[in-house]
């Protein structure tokens, strides 16, 4: 008897695997840099004792700008370091603010400015050449709790949305933290901030009647599900299915997915669970999605503008940069090199 039960839970495990097998692809992570650890101008910092809860033992984020510079907080060093086009020092930022951003879990650029949140309470913003921006702490925002991942920040305004789908705001923050408290707009001020023929709406920012905030028609969000039921609303009004990989399951209820950013041809990239890589393209629609080694990925991957993704390891050894080359979308990734004049960084030799 525990024979044949035993057959017949493998028949059923080979052919769920072999029904998601079409599905998903897995790819050759293969090795582009190993950085040595250590405080020197071209060492990343790693520490094995003294780490607070949920502090990372080497950096915590990296990034890659419009023209392929790449960006890491080194955060035992307390800095951001900044490599070129091919993956060799370019430049160090040594910070010097209450809520370092050198310990951030995501970091973003926009021209000369450097994002980063720590946490969904802490905000930062420096210039490539270190000047402070802002500098934002909402750990004694009286709704704390229900503040979400969700945010997006420039330089007009910051703005966290809270787990009800309502929203706060900062306009205009400053590098004060204290200042920047005392402006903090709650959700019907923070909705004022897009009334008609206001400095936002003639720079192009959107609010909607469901709170979703749009940038020249293009949709910001970090929240999964806003982003799906936004695209399954346009597919809908076209007569269109929502996706294009045909799938087994519903992905329209994802938990734990987030957001990476987009690449150069504008297809958007976000990590579900502790393995995967969901892909749409600009429309909408689900083009990849591929399962990666989480052995070999300490921190959340980021997106280079070809479409590639970067993930990063690290022990006492060493830190290390992989690579998942973009093969779903060849021709945006060959246009962002050809015209970018960049050279392809070649995978480290075994």
């Amino acid at each position: 008897m525990n024979k044949i039960y035993f057959i017949f839970i493998l028949l059923i495990t080979l052919l769920n695997l072999n029904a998601f097998s079409e599905e998903y692809h897995v790819y050759l992570q293969e090795i582009i840099k190993v950085f040595q650890t250590g405080s020197n101008n071209n060492e990343l910092k790693y520490v094995k004792q003294g780490l607070g809860s949920g502090d990372y033992p080497g950096p915590s984020a990296m990034a890659f700008d419009k023209d392929g510079l790449f960006y890491i907080a080194d955060s035992w060093n307390n800095r951001i370091v900044i490599y070129d086009t091919k993956l060799d020092l370019k430049s160090i930022i040594n910070l010097n603010i209450p809520q370092s951003m050198a310990f951030s879990r995501t970091l973003y650029i926009k021209g000369n400015k450097i994002y980063g949140n720590i946490s969904k309470s802490h905000y930062n913003c420096i210039t490539t050449s270190g000047k402070v921006i802002f500098s934002i702490n909402l750990m004694d925002y009286k709704h704390y709790n229900n503040l979400d991942y969700n945010f997006e920040m420039n330089n007009d305004f910051l703005i966290v949305y809270l787990d009800d789908g309502t929203m706060i705001s900062i306009p205009e923050p400053g590098p004060n933290v204290e200042e920047n408290n005392i402006k903090l707009f709650g959700y019907e001020d923070t909705k004022d901030l897009f009334k008609s023929e206001s400095k936002l709406i003639n720079k192009g920012f959107r609010l909607d009647e469901k709170n979703r905030l749009f940038l020249n028609g293009e949709l910001l969000t970090r929240n999964y599900k806003l982003f799906y039921n936004y695209w399954e609303e346009m597919h809908k009004s076209k007569g269109l299915d929502n996706n294009k990989i045909k799938l087994s399951f519903d992905y329209s209820n994802l938990n734990d997915m987030t957001y990476l950013g987009k690449d150069k041809n504008e297809n958007y990239y976000w990590k579900g669970g502790w393995k995967w890589i969901w892909i749409f393209d600009k429309s909408g629609f689900l083009i990849e999605m591929f399962e990666f080694n989480g052995n070999k990925s300490k921190i959340l991957p980021t997106v280079h503008p070809s479409g590639d993704v970067y993930f990063l390891d690290y022990d006492e050894k060493g830190v290390y940069l992989y690579r998942v080359k973009n093969v779903w979308d060849p021709e945006g990734r060959a246009k962002w090199y050809r015209e970018s004049g960049v050279k392809e960084v070649s995978p480290l030799k075994k």
